[in-house]
């Protein structure tokens, strides 16, 4: 077990930590990668004059001299030219050069970022942009007041890269740290144009032509042009065989930004598909497998951007191998990893059952819960979504509800992001089909919240919340009531689309079920029609929603019957004799019953086909339904030929005998009564007193 990162260690020595301990020791670093790297750590420990002048590689970090145009150690350009090097200085010595690279302080990069020099501004954004992947730096830049300043670039920078590459930033900050909110990062989106197609072209061309030390400046262009509105120039300007070579370079820096193109550009279903035609799949697998922490990150990610709501590429990705080494990166040391891992599981759980079967099995729940208690905000985000598509299947149900992740729902429910509150809500969908499960969300408090959310929330919020409480109204309709909860399902009833009035019929049922006083607020001839419009357009699931609200309205039939009394309503429920649930046919027969009694409807209900279907109620091996339909039969027999003779010709009489003979006392009388309106004896002896 690999302990917690000491907080004296920075990344990259983290970072040769995790890759000389690997699980698989076929795969941990070799000893002379291991001596190499040690010894570059204790250079860059000495003090700068003793190296004869030297600065950092934008890309690995070591120490070049200064006169060098290149890395000795990776082969890529550094920071600045020569002729560009910033002319402002540190703070208190304005006309001191400054070598800017990737040791030069936050501070000194959100200060070049005021230059007049366009070059130093670049240099300065370019350098920026690289740190914010890692936590500590990001953070540095919001202590140094740096978002105020990247706003103004993105909004007044001179040149297209500058803008870019600040909304590149202040996207890792959103994101990640909420500053700036999403709304703000979205407007600042919109005030930057997309690349012209000459742009689009000349970064295309430089992938192709420059060499790795000039690739890291035009990929970190393309991938935030590509988080604009660049994705369509940049595929039409032929970007994704390129990218897609560039994930076979050995430099790290530059696969892990062109990773990060690839999700940006992923997010259209065209680039989605032109990613995958090229063999991008296979690429990324080994390096989610075989790369650094922050590789393996940046792969999930470009992977989970494929894998959203598309069944072949998920199929791909989870033949390769990669739910394992997903959840194995939900174990991270640092945020972005564990935050692209969630993401993808998401997306790939969404897609297929046996998927989040799988990564159940290989820890995934323990780790999502994890996050989720204990992770950044985004973290919470995904886990939560995460957790809601695992909690479709039943064994993960159990498993999640087991682990007391309720309480930590009913808290992202009260205090979480709107995000959050949907996916929260999502979560407690499943979780309520379990009865155990209702009895813990209603005891901690979520009645109330999810009743919020119905009144006040976001469409998808909206939807889950009454999904939820129509699986809570089952036992707590009480509770949703005294939350007032009619209101708001009358108005869904009446405005609300086909799911939501699906829902709402369920509730208003169960919620008469429970209180006869609020049956009687409810029941009116407006909502019988909305319920009887539920049937006449509905699917086969709101039709048997409509039905069930039906039931119960008027009390299983027994009550508030003559709204029932119109041949349309009639025409609609005979179809549940033949091919209803039982509870769902002793709703029809005792309507039918109450309304056999009235020789209009007595009428009806002939002229809609009931006959033959009550008849075969008589077959059925549910005694009430056939004691119910025996009753109705008696009634429609009453004093009119036609009926009897209809009734003969399907084999009432028979059925009626044999039920004489096996029903108990109650049913063998109500028997007697139908045969005798029939114009059939019983055959049985009546006993002298």
């Amino acid at each position: 077990m690999i302990p917690e990162k000491p907080d004296e260690m920075n990344d990259e020595e983290w970072e040769l930590v995790i890759a000389m301990t690997h699980v698989d020791p076929s795969k941990r670093a070799e000893l002379s990668h291991v001596i190499d790297t040690l010894k570059r750590f204790s250079m860059e420990d000495l003090d700068e004059p003793r190296q004869g002048g030297t600065t950092r590689c934008i890309t690995c970090a070591a120490l070049v001299f200064n006169h060098s145009r290149c890395c000795a150690q990776c082969g890529n350009q550094l920071g600045l030219k020569e002729e560009s090097r910033s002319s402002c200085g540190p703070p208190g010595s304005p006309n001191t050069p400054m070598e800017l690279n990737t040791d030069t302080s936050v501070r000194d990069l959100v200060n070049v970022l005021r230059s007049e020099t366009i070059e130093e501004q670049e240099s300065a954004v370019l350098l920026l942009l690289q740190v914010c992947i890692r936590d500590h730096k990001r953070h540095q830049i919001l202590d140094e007041n740096g978002v105020p300043i990247l706003v103004d670039l993105v909004k007044n920078g001179r040149t297209h890269f500058l803008k870019v590459c600040a909304l590149g930033c202040l996207c890792w900050s959103s994101e990640l740290d909420s500053t700036p909110s999403d709304d703000e990062f979205e407007e600042l989106r919109e005030t930057i144009p997309a690349a012209t197609n000459t742009e689009c072209t000349s970064i295309v061309q430089a992938l192709q032509d420059q060499s790795d030390r000039d690739k890291v400046k035009t990929v970190v262009y393309c991938t935030c042009t590509a988080g604009t509105i660049g994705r369509k120039p940049l595929l039409n300007a032929g970007i994704i065989p390129p990218l897609v070579k560039l994930l076979r370079n050995g430099n790290e820096t530059i696969t892990i930004w062109t990773m990060d193109a690839l999700a940006n550009m992923a997010c259209d279903g065209d680039v989605n598909s032109a990613i995958v035609a090229e063999g991008a799949i296979p690429m990324l697998l080994e390096h989610l497998k075989n790369g650094s922490e922050t590789q393996r990150g940046f792969a999930a990610c470009v992977l989970g951007q494929l894998s959203v709501e598309t069944a072949s590429n998920s199929a791909m990705i989870v033949e390769g191998g990669a739910i394992p080494f997903l959840v194995g990166l939900l174990r991270a040391q640092t945020n972005i990893p564990k935050n692209f891992a969630a993401f993808a599981l998401d997306g790939i759980a969404a897609v297929n059952d046996d998927y989040g079967l799988e990564i159940a099995r290989n820890g995934g729940i323990q780790r999502l819960i994890k996050l989720l208690r204990s992770g950044t905000n985004t973290h919470k985000t995904h886990a939560a979504s995460g957790l809601a598509r695992l909690a479709n299947q039943e064994e993960n149900r159990q498993e999640i509800g087991r682990r007391g992740v309720i309480t930590d729902f009913i808290a992202l429910l009260r205090r979480g992001t709107e995000d959050q509150k949907e996916s929260v809500a999502y979560a407690l969908s499943y979780l309520a089909l379990d009865t155990a499960f209702c009895t813990d969300m209603v005891e901690i408090g979520a009645i109330s919240l999810l009743m919020a959310l119905l009144r006040d929330g976001t469409e998808g919020q909206k939807e889950h919340a009454l999904l939820t409480l129509g699986s809570l109204a089952e036992y707590h309709s009480q509770k949703i009531v005294d939350e007032g909860g009619v209101d708001p399902f009358l108005s869904l009833l009446r405005t609300g689309n086909k799911e939501q009035k699906m829902v709402a019929a369920q509730m208003l049922g169960w919620i008469a079920h429970s209180n006869e006083e609020q049956r009687r607020e409810i029941i009116s001839d407006e909502v019988i029609e909305l319920l009887v419009e539920l049937l006449r357009s509905g699917s086969h699931e709101e039709k048997d929603k409509g039905v069930f609200a039906l039931c119960y309205l008027t009390d299983h039939g027994r009550t508030n019957t003559r709204a029932l009394a119109t041949r349309t309503i009639i025409s609609l429920l005979v179809p549940f004799l033949r091919e209803g649930r039982d509870e769902q046919k002793h709703f029809v027969v005792n309507a039918f019953g109450r309304l056999a009694c009235i020789d209009t409807c007595k009428k009806m209900i002939v002229e809609c086909g009931a006959i033959a279907p009550l008849v075969d109620l008589l077959k059925s091996d549910n005694t009430a339904n056939k004691e119910r339909a025996a009753i109705v039969l008696g009634r429609l027999a009453a004093n009119d030929a036609a009926n009897r003779d209809v009734m003969k010709r399907h084999g009432a009489v028979n059925l009626l005998k044999k039920f004489l003979r096996t029903g108990n006392r109650q049913q063998k009388r109500k028997v007697e009564t139908a045969l005798q309106s029939i114009g059939e004896e019983s055959g049985r002896k009546q006993c002298r007193r």
